[in-house]
């Protein structure tokens, strides 16, 4: 696999001086409690499994050497920023790093090809937002739309073509336009809307309207063609966030409908709608588990935000964590096996766990001052994360089953963009 990342200081190894590296062990103990929170009016009462150890010792153990961590896989991307941005890709498995692009202005929106062989991104180095395309190796790197008005938010299709918005036509909005990877045949998409969200099988798209004066959720073929409002126009409408299915079959959305957000799950065909929650607070960071089966978000309950996880058709409500911190940024692997987050105290201490999708397997991974951002690796073995310290940002490597972590670079000015295979 491959890690970006932008701006770095470059990797200074991955373990200290004294060839050591800490690790985290954790005992943990198991109970049954009952939900207590106002989602446990839903449907009935259910309990969870509460194995989770406020505590835990932080330990050091002679260092591996690096052959000894197992075969890492994949590209890690990343940039660095000194007095501009400069694009980085990590070979993970042989830790060939290669200065992809520089920049001396804007920067964003780096997408991986399907393929794995080239990168999408947006800068203005050219005076105005534009998208361009380079090789996975940093070279043919070329500007695809290249004209004086504003370009980007751009999305790889499945079949490699690429979706962006532009307000080349009105000077103000932003319109859904498409074209082919080398940047020819740029089309405007006839429709009258916003929030354009495509199915990952790049069939459909969703998209939220204007309603009277709510907002309404739709869905059309890629083509445009079969437009179908979704939801009934109503004064609180607002699907706010919009998430496929990984089957491409259903969507995830947020609405405030009866004045409070909550969660429903509707069909691409617009039948079948379920109201998975009904609560006081809002939900927040939702996310299909990768076979489609169920769905995590985060809840404020007993003053702390904490993770839940429930099946697709309303059923099933487990709350997997509960301690005095707030559990932010729940995240599944890969394969769906486990998911990691950041605990974050009142007192500023934070760490990073994972744990079963049924509440057990809990286990802390690293203690850090202020963990910022995290990604998982393709095969769901490792985690890379990014924490300022009290002598500067570092950014680690660790072993998603909690058995070590270790130093991958300096942290300083980088920033982390995604793990890809």
């Amino acid at each position: 696999g491959v890690l970006f990342l932008v701006g770095l200081n470059l990797v200074s190894g991955l373990f200290d001086s004294n060839n050591r590296f800490p690790f985290v062990n954790s005992s943990t103990t198991t109970e049954q409690v009952p939900l207590t929170s106002d989602l446990s009016s839903q449907l009935t009462p259910v309990f969870i499994s509460n194995n989770i150890e406020p505590t835990s010792t932080v330990s050091t153990i002679p260092l591996l050497n690096q052959a000894s961590l197992g075969n890492m896989e994949g590209k890690l991307l990343f940039t660095y920023y000194s007095d501009h941005q400069e694009l980085y890709l990590l070979n993970m498995s042989n830790s060939a790093m290669i200065r992809l692009a520089d920049f001396l202005g804007y920067f964003g929106d780096s997408i991986v090809s399907p393929d794995g062989a080239k990168i999408i991104f947006v800068s203005d180095d050219e005076g105005n937002d534009e998208i361009y395309r380079i090789d996975i190796d940093g070279s043919n790197q070329i500007n695809l739309t290249e004209n004086s008005d504003r370009d980007g938010y751009p999305v790889w299709l499945p079949d490699s073509r690429i979706s962006f918005l532009s307000d080349r036509d009105t000077g103000s909005d932003l319109d859904l336009f498409i074209m082919n990877s080398d940047g020819s045949e740029q089309t405007k998409l006839n429709v009258d809307g916003f929030s354009f969200t495509w199915s990952p099988d790049g069939t459909k798209i969703a998209y939220r309207s204007s309603g009277s004066p709510g907002y309404l959720l739709n869905v059309m073929n890629a083509d445009t063609s079969g437009q179908m409002q979704l939801t009934v126009d109503d004064p609180y409408e607002g699907p706010e966030e919009l998430l496929w299915s990984p089957d491409s079959t259903r969507l995830l959305f947020s609405s405030n409908r009866d004045g409070k957000d909550d969660l429903y799950i509707i069909n691409a065909d617009g039948s079948g709608e379920v109201r998975l929650t009904n609560n006081s607070s809002t939900e927040n960071s939702f996310a299909w588990s990768p076979d489609a089966t169920k769905i995590l978000f985060t809840f404020t309950s007993e003053r702390n935000l904490d993770i839940y996880i429930i099946n697709v058709d309303g059923t099933g409500l487990l709350k997997i964590t509960a301690d005095e911190g707030d559990d932010e940024d729940p995240t599944w692997s890969p394969n769906g096996k486990q998911i990691a987050f950041v605990r974050r105290t009142s007192s500023g201490a934070n760490g990073l766990f994972v744990i079963n999708p049924d509440g057990t397997g809990f286990k802390q991974l690293a203690t850090k001052y202020w963990i910022n951002s995290f990604f998982w690796s393709p095969d769901s073995k490792w985690i890379v994360f990014r924490s300022a310290e009290d002598d500067g940002e570092k950014v680690y490597i660790t072993r998603a089953d909690g058995s070590g972590y270790a130093e991958l670079m300096d942290g300083k000015d980088v920033s982390l963009l995604g793990w890809y295979p």
